[in-house]
């Protein structure tokens, strides 16, 4: 297992506020064993998917599927750590890319085949298409992760009631 996926269960244990004891409650497992997968030890798929909705941390399923499993690091996109603004810009950016590319997608892939002098140009297509496709999932992440920052007024005034 990878260390750096231990290192991102602690953190995103502490960011949910959640104690060793709490967590391991929810997660169904002892403390101590909770403690070793901190520590390093590989932690199981289910009890990872716990952990992503338990801690709210969409950021540490995506890690460990695309760190930890072969599946995952030949399909899944790398992702660069964002802020939202930037990862909406960024998704801006390579939306203009991907856009660009479009009619030749259209007009290589019309007839269902990719033919040895189109292989190339097709390749070169894929690139910004990727990366459109990793923007999207950047931004599909921070959509899944729990509201941050100052509340609203009405959240203010809510709280009052």
């Amino acid at each position: 297992m990878n260390e750096r996926c231990a290192e991102m269960a602690f953190k995103a244990r502490h960011c949910a506020g959640l104690t060793r004891e709490c967590a391991s409650e929810i997660l169904g497992i002892a403390p101590r064993t909770l403690a070793y997968y901190e520590g390093g030890r590989d932690i199981p798929d289910e009890i990872i998917a716990k952990m992503v909705m338990a801690y709210k941390s969409p950021e540490l399923g995506y890690h460990y599927l695309s760190n930890d499993l072969e599946t995952g690091r030949l399909i899944l996109p790398r992702l660069e750590a964002a802020g939202i603004s930037s990862s909406a810009l960024r998704l801006r950016v390579v939306m203009r890319r991907a856009t660009a590319v479009i009619e030749l997608i259209e007009e290589i892939c019309q007839d269902d085949v990719i033919t040895a002098d189109e292989g190339e140009p097709f390749r070169r297509c894929a690139a910004p298409i990727k990366e459109l496709a990793a923007a999207c999932m950047g931004i599909g992440l921070w959509a899944l992760k729990k509201p941050v920052g100052r509340p609203t007024q009405q959240a203010r005034d809510s709280k009052r009631d």
